[in-house]
């Protein structure tokens, strides 16, 4: 039995043939996938709940779209390092090296100096198939639980995330100029910069009177202020800007305030919920949340506690999107001291019953 031609044969022809079985079939199974995810998909369209209260059709378009790019023989997988091409040659050269040099020791039988150099080949081919295992990159440590980057290199992530925001219901007007985030970023950027001036375009004059009313309340508690002049310095501050010094006194101090807790909120770090959120007639809620150093966006596909995430409302008052409140999903009411709607204020916690 001629075993050099039994190998030649097996290698060159049946282990191709068996090979390509495999694949074929694999690819088969992905566009068996894909049929069975389109007529799911249908379903899911046609289904209110499951299209206007689930991400389940930006699931299923992620899933199609990541089985059609391997069916086409796009590159997919997560981020990976680059690989040292020259200290894997380097590798690879050793180990050949020190593993000829094995043989030769024990070529004749076993020898005990054949132990170091064998050794050493091992090593240096571990040392060579790592640079081929575990150059995944780590999920960025800024980004929520759930959260893909939406400026993925490459790969699936890429593909799905792309497919689930188109899915995902976002709405485009929300930054256009005017729109209720264009008009939420600008003011958090302008109280970030600690211009309290700068912000008032941007609110409400209710949200505007009833900050005058909190921090003249707290100055009243302090014993700065009599609780007979509250009322009307509330009105000139808000309306003519008097007493000059006072007002310069009071945009310093609020300006302040706010500059240090929306610190983090430097421009180019402010992301958007994409998906317009209505609560009431001309009440919208615009969440604003705190991206990864580098600036990229990222999209969330699970529910997710977004840290450092600003909520404010947003009121319509002729055809003007403006910032009603900034502490919780109702207008503040104005009053000595205001209504903030907001748990663990410390103006209520000795505030007499009424």
């Amino acid at each position: 039995m001629d075993w050099d031609t039994i190998t030649k044969v097996f290698g060159g022809i049946v282990i191709p043939a068996l090979a390509g079985t495999k694949y074929l079939n694999r690819k088969g199974r992905v566009r068996s996938h894909v049929r069975d995810n389109i007529e799911i998909l249908e379903r899911v369209e046609n289904n209110v709940i499951l299209r206007q209260h689930t991400p389940a059709a930006g699931w299923l378009v992620g899933k199609i779209a990541v089985d059609i790019a391997r069916l086409t023989g796009q590159t997919l997988g997560p981020k990976k390092k680059p690989m040292d091409r020259g200290s894997a040659f380097a590798a690879a050269l050793f180990t050949v090296g020190f593993g000829l040099g094995t043989y030769w020791i024990a070529r004749d039988g076993w020898n005990w100096w054949a132990v170091l150099p064998g050794t050493v080949a091992v090593l240096l081919l571990i040392a060579f198939l790592g640079h081929f295992t575990n150059r995944e990159l780590p999920d960025d440590p800024n980004l929520p639980p759930g959260a893909i980057p939406v400026a993925a290199a490459t790969g699936a992530d890429r593909v799905t995330t792309a497919a689930q925001y188109a899915a995902s219901g976002a709405d485009p007007s929300l930054v256009a100029e005017g729109g209720q985030a264009s008009v939420a970023q600008n003011f958090i950027e302008a109280l970030h910069s600690g211009d309290f001036e700068a912000a008032l375009p941007y609110a409400e004059v209710n949200w505007f009177r009833c900050r005058v009313q909190s921090r003249l309340w707290n100055m009243y508690r302090e014993g700065t202020l009599a609780l007979d002049v509250l009322e009307p310095l509330t009105e000139s501050l808000v309306t003519a800007r008097e007493p000059a010094e006072f007002w310069k006194g009071f945009t310093q101090a609020e300006g302040e305030q706010f500059a240090e807790a929306l610190a983090p909120f430097e421009p180019g770090r402010i992301g958007l919920a994409s998906r317009r959120r209505r609560i009431a007639r001309d009440y919208d809620l615009v969440i604003l949340a705190l991206l990864p150093k580098n600036g990229e966006g990222f999209m969330v596909t699970e529910p997710t506690m977004l840290n450092n995430a600003q909520t404010l409302l947003m009121h319509k008052v002729d055809d003007v999107w403006l910032v009603a409140s900034h502490v919780a999903t109702a207008p503040p009411v104005p009053g000595l001291p205001p209504t903030w709607w907001a748990q663990g204020d410390t103006a209520f916690q000795d505030l007499e019953e009424s």
